[in-house]
Parts: structure tokens; sequence; C-alpha cells
């Protein structure tokens, strides 16, 4: 008969890393992360600029830009031109480091772009919530504009060619709604933010909506883009899904559109009527749909909370301090000044 021996079986040794080393490991993990993120933001701006500059050789070419206008609106393009460069520019310059974001995660292609199920009340409801806080954001756009006026820094004031045709209504719809709304969310809020969640979505949100401001390059855009980043990378975590994070982008961009068209056919009073009434309803039908989710959704504003051997500054630390996201922080910085410069010269 076989017998336990005296002091029992022997038991296996599995040696368990110092806390020391578990956290120089998780150290090293997050930032080539992080550095992985700001390598592809740096390839989105810099292919961004490249093909910009490319398109404008090949116009010149064509006879399609006047260098007797340059320093004006548009940079002397005509109006299709213009809106086919912008097109072609946000889509190739999103696809490629968005491509590279996803080939070298190892959470594969659904983890990073998630489009989980989400319901047609709530998918509503998000969606005017987040138009409201884009809202919100304008609003505060406009107190730093005009407080960097008052400094002498000229305002930044995006315009759009617009002549009135059908044409120009479709090419002014699909290049500053439809494109950024899908390409931007697939950089920002699909690709960079899904890596980033090994931070912890504290850190995932913040560092995404970082970087998606400081790509506008000015002063005036890169709050409002902050604000707004922190809107939708919020959605998506929260919801599980890219899809209402896609609807604000193209419905906040689309009230961009619609003040172009109708600041074209409508006398002053009565665009500022209208301007007044389409902001006053986005607040009122966003606020019935935070309150209808914060009835039906108890855990609105909480986020999923993993442990982490770093405390989330530190998170936040090592991802603001790796070299890649410090290069492109240096890079903006100097564009961002020289536009600065560039409108005090004008």
């Amino acid at each position: 008969m076989y017998q336990v021996p005296q002091y029992g079986y022997p038991q296996s040794y599995i040696p368990i890393p110092p806390p020391d080393l578990r956290r120089m490991q998780e150290e090293e993990k997050l930032r080539k992360i992080a550095n992985r993120a700001g390598i592809a933001v740096l390839c989105y701006y810099g292919l961004m600029f490249a093909i910009q500059m490319l398109l404008l050789s090949l116009l010149s070419m064509w006879g399609l830009v006047d260098y007797s206008q340059v320093s004006n609106a548009f940079q002397g393009i005509e109006p299709l031109a213009y809106y086919l460069m912008t097109g072609v520019c946000a889509t190739v310059s999103a696809v490629l480091p968005a491509a590279l974001l996803l080939r070298s995660s190892r959470e594969g292609v659904h983890a990073l772009l998630p489009f989980a199920s989400v319901g047609k009340r709530k998918m509503v409801s998000y969606v005017v919530m987040g138009l409201a806080v884009c809202m919100f954001a304008n609003f505060a756009t406009t107190i730093l504009s005009n407080n960097l006026s008052g400094m002498g820094i000229p305002e930044y004031a995006s315009s759009t060619p617009f002549d009135g045709s059908p044409l120009s209504v479709l090419m002014l719809i699909l290049c500053v709604c439809v494109v950024p709304a899908l390409m931007e969310e697939l950089v920002f809020r699909g690709a960079i933010l899904g890596s980033l969640r090994r931070f912890g979505d504290g850190v995932a949100i913040l560092g995404s909506a970082g970087l998606f401001g400081v790509m506008h390059g000015n002063l005036v855009q890169i709050p409002f883009a902050f604000i707004v980043g922190l809107i939708l990378g919020y959605l998506v975590v929260h919801t599980g899904s890219m899809l209402p994070a896609i609807l604000v982008h193209f419905f906040n961009n689309l009230c961009s559109c619609l003040m172009v068209i109708f600041g074209f056919y409508l006398d002053a009073h009565v665009y500022n009527i209208f301007s007044y009434i389409l902001v006053i309803l986005i607040f009122v039908v966003g606020m019935l749909g935070f309150f209808y989710l914060s009835k039906r959704d108890r855990g609105l504003f909480t986020l999923s909370q993993k442990r982490f051997l770093i405390p989330f500054s530190g998170r936040l630390g090592i991802f603001v301090g790796s070299p890649a996201v410090i290069a492109f922080l240096v890079v903006m910085a100097i564009m961002t000044l020289l536009t600065i410069v560039g409108g005090m010269m004008l």
C-alpha cells in the first residue's frame, strides 16, 4: 500500500518577480505603447503635410493654383480642387498610421476598433449629449479667441470655399463632415485610444484627446479639439463602440457646414437668429439625452478599473514623457508658433 511521504508531496517552485522588477517591466511595456502612439501621430501629421505639398505642386502644374492669391483664403486654389485635396490628404494620411498601430498591437483589430451593439434610444441619447458638449467647447473657444485678440494674437478663423452650387454643397458635406468623422476617428479613437487602453481607460482618454487637440496646431482649436476628444473617447470606452463617436463628430461638423450654407443664403440678422436657435436646440436635446441616460445607465460616468503597479499620475507621466510623444509636442509647438507669427504678419 502506497503511503504519503512523512513531509508531504514535493511542491513545485514558481518564481514570482519582485515588485520592483514587475514595475520596471510594466513601465517598459507602457513606454513602448506610448512611443508607438507618438510615432503614429507624427506619421499622420507628416503625411498630411507632405501630401498637401505634393498636391499643391500638381495643382500648380495643372494651372489650378493662382499664386497671386496665396496669401488669401484657400491659398489661391480653386474650390473643387481644394475639396479634393482636403479629402485625399485626410484619407491617405490616416490609413497608414492606423494600419501600423493595428498591425503592431497584440489586442487585434476588433479590440482597437470596437463596434459593439448599442440600443437605438441609447445611441441617440449618447449622440445628442456629445453634441451638447461640443457646443460647450465652441463657447469656450469663442471666449479664448476673444481674449487672445485682446492680447494682440490674431484670431484663427477657419473658412471653407462655398459658392452655393449643388456640387459645392455635396463636396462641403463629404470633405468636412464625412471624411474627418471616419478618418480622424479611425486614428485617434480607434488605433491610438485602443492601444493606449493598456495604460488604463482614464489615461487612454486623456492621452488620445491631448494628441487630437495638439494636432490641430493653433491656440484656438487646441482646447476645443481637446474637449471634444475627451467626450468622444469617453463614448468609445463606455459604449464599447466607435459608432457614437463617429456620429457625434459627423453631426458637429455638419452644424458648422449648415452655418456656412445658411450664411451664404441668409442675411446677417436671420442668420444670427438661425444660429441661436440651432445652439439652443442642441443644448436642450442634449440635456434630455443626459437625463435619459442618467436613469437608464447607472454607470454613466464610471470607467473600468484595472490594477496597476504604477499609479495614474505615473502612467500619465510615462505617456507624456515618452520620446515620440515629446517629439510630436515639440513639432506641433513650432508649427503653432509659426501659425501665430504668420497671422501677425498678415
